[in-house]
């Protein structure tokens, strides 16, 4: 069903007047294989109409395949670009159809607009049927978070005794980490080492990101302290919101400070009993109910009428802090390509192009790709032959990558034909994102050409 509404909003011309779809079998899950398929060209026309997807089953339109048969058509619509970032700005987006295996068998253009909170798309006719704009619902937590701006947290704040174990309860607190900026950031996932992020024990990410939109898993965080890399560790959940991460956070799972109730454990050493004498002890922290949740070695010296006790730091004493890792954009907001086609095991002989799925030639303005198969990277040798990643020109690179992550760098994608292993070829980049490789494509120079990944 659909209704025109009208709001009040200090935003494009499409952010006021648009028409809602309120269609819960566009989302991607929604599977048809039965021959019951609904298209969109008798919906739309060659004349872009506004629209706001308003359904349970999703506000916007994934920018992932989802697969042939899928959101009740054979072919399911899906961005090839991304959304736009800032609130009231338009951008021209490509709409892939996939069929079967084909993951953009059909295109067309479409207009998006970010409205702040949602997004409205100016849609056209599909080329064909049965072909069917996709949507993806979002969990609640990719509206409802708590933003945390606090430069502090950065790897490259050094010392400090920032604690958290104040700032989060037992149960989940959704949070979105942005810099002064705005800019989005996220939680590390190598160690720091101790004594950054504006505290002792430093807390990262050792599980990998979820990459398809609306996704969340769980994840492990470490704190690093001066004595090991996971002193301690606690669950989190991580969800991907297309153009940026909310985090479950939870109570890190130490105390701040050295605030454990202390006591000497005489069960195997008493204190010493003869003057001038000195023994090794046990000192116990209690917490929580158990007598000795942490312990370390201390001495005790009877010195007649009293005791000197030669103290060292309590274990998990260091105050726990979550950090953040300052990384470009593209980090965020790209499309993530799962196609196991593009292996460059795959000796078969096929006539798969990237021409349709990157329009822009210009490296000033390309499109950012995951790979998710395939080692999720580019080959990074030469093919030594063609009709490999189901093409006969396979696409390659002998740049080097960038190792620390934020770096991006430009590289060369080669293409080989026959013997020539850089037949033709076209300028890249290449985004280190700590756990990850994002690629800045352009439209390859000829067809067949194709992007290989192993």
């Amino acid at each position: 069903a659909t209704t025109t509404s009208t709001i009040g909003v200090d935003l494009p011309l499409e952010c006021t007047v648009y028409t809602t779809i309120d269609d819960s079998t566009r989302v991607v899950s929604n599977n048809i294989n039965d021959g019951s398929q609904a298209c969109d060209a008798s919906l739309f026309d060659s004349t872009p109409d506004p629209i706001r997807f308003v359904s349970p089953g999703g506000t916007q339109i994934p920018t992932i395949s989802p697969g042939g048969n899928n959101c009740g058509a054979g072919g399911a619509g899906w961005l090839v670009t991304s959304h736009p970032s800032e609130i009231g700005q338009s951008i021209d987006g490509t709409v892939c159809y996939a069929v079967d295996s084909n993951v953009c068998w059909q295109s067309n253009s479409i207009q998006i607009t970010n409205c702040g909170g949602y997004y409205v798309y100016q849609l056209y006719t599909p080329p064909t049927c049965n072909l069917r704009y996709c949507t993806v619902e979002f969990p609640d937590q990719c509206t409802n978070y708590t933003t945390i701006n606090d430069s502090s947290r950065l790897v490259s704040s050094n010392g400090g005794s920032g604690c958290d174990n104040s700032s989060f309860s037992t149960g989940i607190t959704y949070v979105r980490f942005v810099s002064g900026s705005g800019k989005d950031m996220e939680i590390p996932m190598s160690s720091p080492g101790p004594n950054h992020c504006g505290t002792q024990a430093t807390g990262y990410v050792t599980t990998d990101y979820p990459y398809f939109p609306s996704q969340t898993v769980n994840a492990t965080v470490c704190y690093a302290n001066n004595n090991t890399s996971c002193y301690a560790s606690n669950t989190i959940t991580i969800t991907y919101c297309d153009q940026y991460y909310v985090f479950g956070l939870t109570k890190p799972p130490r105390r701040c400070g050295t605030r454990y109730s202390i006591y000497i454990d005489t069960s195997n050493t008493p204190y010493p009993s003869s003057v001038g004498e000195t023994v090794n002890a046990t000192a116990c922290g209690y917490y929580g109910g158990n007598l000795c949740y942490a312990s370390n070695m201390i001495t005790i010296t009877n010195c007649s009428t009293y005791y000197i006790f030669g103290l060292t730091a309590p274990p998990f004493s260091s105050p726990s802090r979550y950090c953040t890792v300052d990384l470009p954009s593209q980090c965020y907001s790209y499309r993530s390509i799962n196609d196991s086609t593009r292996s460059i095991s795959n000796l078969v002989n096929g006539t798969a192009c990237d021409q349709s799925l990157f329009t822009s030639s210009n490296i000033s303005a390309p499109t950012y790709v995951r790979f998710i198969s395939s080692n999720g990277a580019i080959y990074n040798y030469a093919p030594g032959g063609s009709n490999m990643c189901g093409t006969s020109l396979p696409g390659w690179t002998n740049s080097t990558f960038p190792t620390n992550p934020g770096d991006t760098v430009n590289a060369i994608v080669c293409y080989q034909y026959l013997t020539r292993s850089c037949y033709v070829s076209n300028t890249i980049t290449i985004t280190n994102c700590d756990s990850f490789y994002v690629f800045g494509l352009t439209k390859p120079p000829r067809c067949p050409a194709r992007y290989c990944t192993g």
